[in-house]
């Protein structure tokens, strides 16, 4: 899929991610000071480090080691929710990414004829949540900071929502959540905040 952004659109998206990693890094400056080690995630890599001891290839996978029953529980459990009334679809998921989709219907749209923000927040939201999830399975863990970044409307059609983990620390992860159309064009991006209990 091919991004199609003007120079302003980019530009705007370029600021908000640098000034997004400037945030991160200053958030991960005061938790280390305040919580001791904290593990940290780059983004899109998957590969997990806590003090130079331990990588993702020599710890335990999270879910115990079996990844698709887990992510086949978690599905049904969200079916009658708000995930299931949303309509959302979970296409993949990894510790390293999950990839939501959503086709639009009517009830998605505002009175402008564009899909209503609250769907998108919701749908990275979730995403993201589900990232969480894969990462902190059987942790009580609960949003606590949504940044959304509304860069182009979307019109109907298909909805790709990607998610992952940028950083995380004992008591929270912070994750990161991109929304595309069907040509690719970004739609929505988002940071998000999750407090482990």
């Amino acid at each position: 899929m091919e991004n199609r952004h003007s120079g302003a659109e980019e530009k705007a998206v370029l600021q908000q991610e640098a000034q997004t990693e400037e945030a991160q890094r200053q958030e991960a400056n005061r938790e280390q000071h305040t919580e001791g080690e904290a593990t940290r995630i780059a983004p899109g890599q998957g590969k997990q480090q806590r003090g130079g001891l331990a990588n993702k290839e020599s710890r335990q996978p999270a879910h115990g080691g079996n990844l698709e029953s887990y992510i086949e529980e978690m599905t049904r459990a969200a079916e009658p929710t708000f995930w299931g009334y949303l309509g959302c679809k979970l296409e993949s998921a990894s510790e390293e990414e999950v990839v939501v989709t959503l086709d639009t219907e009517p009830h998605h749209m505002n009175m402008m004829g564009i899909v209503h923000g609250g769907v998108l927040s919701s749908l990275m939201d979730n995403a993201m949540g589900i990232a969480v999830m894969l990462q902190r399975p059987g942790e009580s863990t609960v949003t606590s900071n949504l940044n959304v970044h509304f860069v182009k409307p979307a019109r109907g059609g298909r909805l790709y929502v990607t998610a992952h983990i940028v950083h995380q620390t004992h008591r929270s992860v912070t994750t990161e959540s991109r929304i595309t159309n069907e040509r690719g064009e970004l739609v929505a991006l988002s940071t998000g905040s999750f407090r482990v209990r």
